[in-house]
């Protein structure tokens, strides 16, 4: 599946009113041979994922009658994958997620990640084998949804419709044991998060460049989020 082509209009982010903690700034941020963005990001505060917590997969098991995975591309490395509920036999994507994973994968949690990469839904997966899902870190922002997202979205989203988008930190704890596993950005259909209607700052053009898993994640999004309908893949 082959990146955008150099040019296309992502639209500025806008960052969401979560509290202002190190505020943090990138542009031009490439992956591999995809066009340059220029973003801005506030670090903030996030209600870690406390026992018992309802995951994203449970919330739209419950909001909308059904939930499943589709992964649209993986490698050793990431994972983009949908996350949907069921309608008269189509899909809606609720959730488009693109997973970072942490590698090597730590050995407690090697039978877990074969089972995620085999497409089983991460959050869930790691609760049902015992382990407490730990979310920080998180920043959000706000942009617009893309033509391949809108594809997958459907219900009157368009690729200019805004869309919330939210990096974070995932890892695994039980016990005392907590272990990184990875870095994860998610855009959300606005019928399942809604995206914010008063953000508190927009991007702004800057030359500093970021090393930061949440930033790389995002713009990794970002640009899958701006695949050609022609671009989705088959199944």
């Amino acid at each position: 599946m082959a990146m955008p082509d150099a040019g296309v209009d992502y639209g500025f982010l806008i960052c969401n009113n979560i509290p202002l903690i190190n505020p943090k700034v990138i542009s031009r941020a490439r992956l591999g041979a995809g066009p340059a963005l220029s973003v801005m990001l506030l670090s903030g505060a996030y209600a870690v994922d406390v026992a018992g917590e309802r995951l994203n997969s449970d919330v739209i098991r419950t909001r909308f009658g059904s939930y499943g995975v589709r992964v649209l591309e993986q490698d050793r490395q990431r994972r983009l994958a949908s996350l949907f509920s069921s309608h008269e036999g189509g899909e809606i994507t609720r959730t488009l997620a693109l997973t970072k994973f942490t590698v090597p994968v730590a050995p407690a949690l090697q039978a877990i990640d074969k089972d995620i990469r085999a497409g089983s839904s991460l959050g869930a997966t790691l609760r049902e084998a015992g382990w407490q899902v730990i979310k920080s870190g998180a920043i959000e922002c706000l942009g617009k949804a893309g033509g391949f997202f809108a594809g997958m979205a459907g219900n009157g989203v368009t690729p200019d419709s805004p869309i919330l988008l939210r990096a974070y930190e995932l890892s695994a704890h039980r016990g005392d044991t907590n272990i990184d596993y990875a870095t994860i950005a998610e855009a959300y259909h606005p019928q399942h998060i809604a995206p914010p209607t008063q953000p508190a700052c927009e991007s702004v053009a800057n030359n500093t460049e970021s090393t930061d898993q949440r930033f790389t994640a995002l713009t990794e999004l970002l640009k899958a989020m701006h695949w050609q309908q022609s671009q989705l893949p088959e199944g």
